[in-house]
C-alpha cells in the first residue's frame, strides 16, 4: 500500500493530513518571518536593517488585507491561527520598539547635556549678570 493510503507518512501514525496552507496562511507566515528578522534587528540596534526592512513589511501588509480568508480554513483555525501568531509578533515588536525609542531618547538627552557641560556653566551674580563658567580639562569624565 502507498503511503497515503494507511497513514504511514514521514510524519508517523496520524492518519491525518497537514490542512493546506491558504494564501492568507501563507502571506501571514512571511509577514511574521519578516518580523522575527525585525525583533532582531531591535536587539542588535541595527536600525538600518530596520530601514531596509520596512518596504517588504509593507508589501506584505497589504498582500495580507488583499488577501481573502478562505471560510473553511478559518473554520478550521488555520487562517485564524496564523493571524494570532501574526498579532502577537507584532505586540512583541512593538514593545521592543517603544524600549528601542526610549534608549535613543535617553542617549540623546545625555549627550546634549554633556555638550552643554562642555560649553560651560552661565551663572549670574546678585547684580543680574551672566557669568560663563568653563571647563577646565577640556575632557569628559567617561563612566562606564
Amino acid at each position: 500500500m502507498a503511503q497515503a493510503e494507511t497513514g504511514h507518512g514521514p510524519m508517523g501514525k496520524t492518519g491525518a493530513e497537514a490542512p493546506e496552507m491558504t494564501q492568507l496562511d501563507a502571506v501571514a507566515e512571511a509577514l511574521r518571518m519578516l518580523m522575527r528578522e525585525e525583533s532582531a534587528a531591535l536587539r542588535r540596534a541595527d536600525f538600518a536593517a530596520l530601514a531596509e526592512l520596512l518596504p517588504q513589511k509593507e508589501a506584505l501588509a497589504r498582500e495580507l488585507e488583499a488577501a481573502e480568508p478562505e471560510g473553511s480554513a478559518m473554520a478550521g483555525g488555520g487562517s485564524a491561527g496564523a493571524l494570532s501568531a501574526l498579532l502577537a509578533e507584532a505586540q512583541r515588536n512593538a514593545g521592543a520598539l517603544r524600549g528601542a525609542i526610549g534608549g535613543v531618547r535617553a542617549a540623546r538627552l545625555r549627550l546634549e547635556e554633556l555638550r552643554r557641560i562642555e560649553s560651560g556653566t552661565e551663572t549670574y551674580d546678585r547684580a543680574g549678570r551672566k557669568n560663563l563658567h568653563s571647563v577646565r580639562s577640556g575632557r569628559v569624565e567617561r563612566r562606564a
